[in-house]
């Protein structure tokens, strides 16, 4: 298992040599989606792999196409040591008209490292928002949610594929953090060990903090047996807080792009100190500093709804449904002064005891980042040197 904690730990008992990182709940069994371009790479920097939902996994599976003879490993280590600068002169090549000016920077000084490998994600849900497979909109929405029992199997079990189309290379912060190969040889940043969103967060830093890289996304998604994922029970649907790992999202996203330093040491160490700031607010300014986080956030939500009731007219009607009453909850929630509070933290006795921990909690996590840089230094010197977690040598 990869979460939180654990990696720091993967981080360090590797440092100075390249990072393997899967979920424990994979079968090496390789599917990609139908009429893919396994072959063109595709530089474009607001890729977010598009995830589709099915109605049961023999379904999905006789969807998709099994691939048969993959080396992951050795495809991951090719990848890492491409010679990227070759792709730039590659007739099928694709740039988008989307990338930003720094990834084009980089690429005219030909400065292209691919600091980490992703590959999909197939099979059972990866996420607990029952909702979130009803904001899908692709060919197979119009060939599922007009048939209820179909669409009920896909809104309370949620199995999907989720992988590139080609072989995507961008510089945003986006990691799909399932099965990952990444460069350790350099400084690379740590987890904020969450249970939840942690690939998310780890790849917000290492792409807005550290020295310029590029993730590829492989054309292919691992299968992950969905028989341990229960069905959604109907408590899941009024579920729709934020939890504390979506708050550190937010968080991360606002202050990685207030950044004073250029990359490396530098940004992780000013990062650190602006959590630690955050991390010594008052309760009354925390709290209100949560809020306007919060409320951002469901709106943006509430806005999508609304576009998509408008695309599709809000049919068909148990879909509308369904989504009217996933927009009355996040208005409840708008208006709660008690829902600020991360879903997760709710077990303690008060808001303010359980912000307290989060503002602590923000606050370690800064002091983490300060130290980081000398702490991953030693570790890689100490693996360098035959003295490690792990005999490299073996």
């Amino acid at each position: 298992n990869t979460r939180g904690g654990n990696r720091n730990t993967l981080t360090l008992a590797s440092a100075g040599f390249n990072l393997y990182s899967s979920d424990d709940d994979i079968e090496y069994s390789f599917f990609s989606r139908q009429n893919l371009a396994p072959d063109i790479y595709h530089f474009s920097d607001d890729f977010n792999s598009p995830v589709t939902f099915y109605p049961d996994i023999k379904t999905l599976l006789q969807s998709n196409e099994e691939k048969k003879d993959i080396n992951l490993i050795d495809r991951f280590e090719s990848y890492i040591d491409l010679n990227t600068s070759e792709l730039l002169k590659n007739k099928d090549t694709v740039f988008s008209e989307n990338l930003s000016p720094e990834s084009a920077m980089l690429m005219e000084k030909r400065q292209l490292k691919i600091r980490a490998v992703g590959a999909g994600y197939c099979g059972g849900r990866w996420y607990q928002n029952p909702y979130m497979s009803l904001f899908q909109q692709d060919k197979e929405r119009d060939l599922f949610f007009n048939d209820y029992e179909k669409y009920k199997l896909i809104r309370d079990n949620g199995l999907n594929i989720k992988s590139a189309d080609s072989n995507i290379i961008h510089k945003n912060s986006y990691l799909m953090g399932g099965t990952f190969y990444i460069d350790n040889k350099q400084l690379l940043s740590p987890c904020l060990p969450q249970g939840r969103r942690d690939d998310t967060n780890f790849a917000i830093i290492l792409n807005k903090c550290l020295d310029p890289g590029f993730i590829l996304h492989l054309p292919f998604a691992l299968y992950h047996n969905p028989e341990n994922k229960a069905p959604f029970k109907e408590n899941h649907f009024s579920e729709v807080s934020l939890e504390s790992g979506v708050y550190s999202t937010l968080i991360l996203e606002k202050l990685t792009n207030l950044f004073t330093h250029t990359g490396g040491k530098q940004r992780l160490s000013e990062l650190g100190f602006r959590l630690q700031e955050i991390g010594s607010f008052n309760s009354s300014d925390f709290e209100e500093y949560l809020k306007l986080f919060q409320l951002g956030f469901l709106t943006k939500i509430i806005s999508n709804i609304h576009n998509l009731f408008e695309l599709y007219n809000e049919e068909p009607s148990w879909w509308a449904e369904d989504m009217r009453k996933y927009c009355s909850l996040l208005k409840k929630e708008a208006l709660s002064s008690e829902s600020v509070v991360p879903r997760d933290l709710r077990v303690y006795q008060s808001k303010n005891e359980a912000l307290s921990v989060y503002k602590n909690y923000l606050y370690r996590c800064g002091e983490m980042l300060q130290w980081w840089p000398e702490i991953w230094e030693t570790a890689r010197k100490l693996n360098i040197e035959g003295k490690g977690l792990i005999d490299f040598k073996e």
